[in-house]
């Protein structure tokens, strides 16, 4: 997930709104499901995201 250049510079939380909300609008992990996939959110950069998901249970 980029932001585009117009865009502000976003803190940690919401960045993890946002690949919460964009994994749930996948499909690919539902909001408060506790049996879900695993998945984690690496910022390592004003700009982006990275999003990885093991989607085996």
């Amino acid at each position: 997930m980029r932001l585009s250049d117009a865009d502000r510079v976003l803190p940690d939380e919401q960045w993890a709104e946002i690949a919460r909300e964009l994994l749930h609008d996948a499909g690919i992990a539902e909001r408060d499901d506790p049996g879900g996939p695993r998945w984690v959110a690496v910022r390592h950069a004003d700009d982006h995201i990275h999003i990885a998901a093991v989607l085996v249970r």
